[in-house]
């Protein structure tokens, strides 16, 4: 019986490189622990004819147009790895040196935009295989909530170039058959592999037929009782000898990152490569959030296959910051009322994985605006919520996000 549970989902990217051209699929690499929720969809598009003359009320037909891809990939416990892949596909610019035996890697905006990458979904145990070709990042957005984990929510957008295992394939064969023959070898010569095999009658109608047992590429069947006399078509959906990408790689254990293990800073200076001075927010921070949109376009134009998107174009990238804290000083209000550009840092340091090297997230924001911060009650405290825009500085960008770990390189 085919396992359609979702503890058994697996979720895998191509992390460590970039793809080489758009919809040329990049070699899965890491499986990633992801939420159970996550799963990228294909996106058919699809048209009727109800604006043109049928002689009818309704529409009739239904035209193909192709299809994109879409899905999100949500991460409660966020790890080091997760926001090395959100922010290094988003923004596009990652290089790296030695840590230790582990590596740092820098991530910018690059001039030449975000990076695709090829993501991988296994449903349930052996249910379906896909491999997305050519996904974006969307979106992203970094949480950070007072006693919890960090948190990730990307969202994706493809150009629809999708592999799968499962295929169907149609055979023509006698109508008392009990053995159907297609052209490649059954996965593991099991009767599971087979989804469904579906014979035409002569009125017309498909009729379910039994799968007995399976040897390479002869399907055994119980007979549908005909008189030998004729063919029919044989529909088979099954999953043939499955490829190399249906091997899903193995998964990098890492900690989640702590936000009680979080240093942030308002109001710091940065040189490029060091951050000083500033004002620690601590003990009176509820959260920050940090949101960057890409405004993906999957685009079909003349001279693509009109199966998927041949061209994808991106929007000018927007970032917002959100600090939710308690009302204990007037520094930000003072800032808002002073219209100030801020430098603002925040770093979430985990447990070392050698002496003198832990697993780390920074971001550093080198030009940040406050568009507001309004005070409110939230039970007995006094609160300030503030809403600030994320500014490009003429020497340092709008965003740097480091990441430390043990993979070796992103996107590269």
């Amino acid at each position: 019986m085919r396992d359609f549970y979702s503890d058994f989902n697996l979720f895998a990217v191509s992390a460590n490189a970039k793809e080489t051209a758009l919809n040329t699929p990049q070699t899965l690499d890491t499986t990633l622990p992801v939420d159970k929720g996550n799963v990228i969809n294909i996106m058919p598009r699809r048209e009727d004819n109800r604006d043109m003359l049928t002689g009818k009320e309704e529409p009739d037909e239904l035209y193909a147009k192709g299809q994109t891809s879409e899905g999100p990939m949500e991460v409660s416990k966020a790890m080091a790895q997760h926001l090395a892949i959100g922010y290094g596909f988003a923004l596009g610019n990652v290089s790296s040196v030695a840590a230790g035996t582990g590596k740092k890697h820098t991530i910018t905006k690059a001039a030449t935009g975000p990076l695709p990458l090829t993501a991988g979904q296994r449903l349930g145990a052996n249910a379906a295989k896909r491999r997305f070709a050519s996904i974006f990042i969307d979106s992203l957005t970094a949480s950070f909530e007072r006693d919890g984990f960090a948190k990730l929510s990307l969202g994706l957008k493809g150009t629809g170039m999708v592999d799968e295992n499962v295929t169907e394939e149609t055979v023509s064969a006698l109508n008392d058959t009990t053995t159907i023959t297609v052209a490649t070898a059954v996965h593991d010569d099991d009767v599971d592999s087979i989804h469904g095999i579906f014979a035409t009658e002569d009125t017309g109608e498909e009729v379910d037929v039994t799968v007995v047992s399976v040897d390479g590429t002869d399907i055994t069947i119980v007979a549908l009782g005909g008189d030998g006399l004729s063919n029919l078509d044989y529909r088979v959906v099954y999953v043939p000898t499955e490829p190399a990408w249906c091997t899903f790689p193995s998964r990098i254990i890492e900690p989640p990152l702590k936000v009680a293990n979080m240093v942030a800073k308002l109001n710091a200076k940065w040189d490029g490569s060091v951050i000083t001075g500033g004002h620690d927010i601590a003990t009176e921070l509820k959260s920050i959030e940090h949101t960057l949109t890409r405004g993906i376009e999957p685009i079909f134009s003349p001279g693509g296959t009109g199966d998927y998107a041949d061209l994808v174009q991106w929007a000018a990238l927007e970032q917002k910051l959100a600090i939710n804290r308690e009302f204990r000083d007037y520094l930000v209000q003072q800032h808002l009322k002073n219209n100030d550009y801020l430098v603002i840092q925040v770093k979430l340091v985990g447990p070392e994985y050698e002496a003198g090297y832990a697993y780390e997230f920074e971001l550093i924001f080198p030009k940040v605006g406050i568009l507001a911060a309004p005070i409110s009650v939230d039970g007995r405290i006094v609160a300030e919520a503030g809403d600030l825009q994320v500014l490009e500085d003429s020497t340092y960008g709008s965003v740097q996000a480091t990441v430390q770990n043990k993979v070796a390189a992103y996107a590269a």
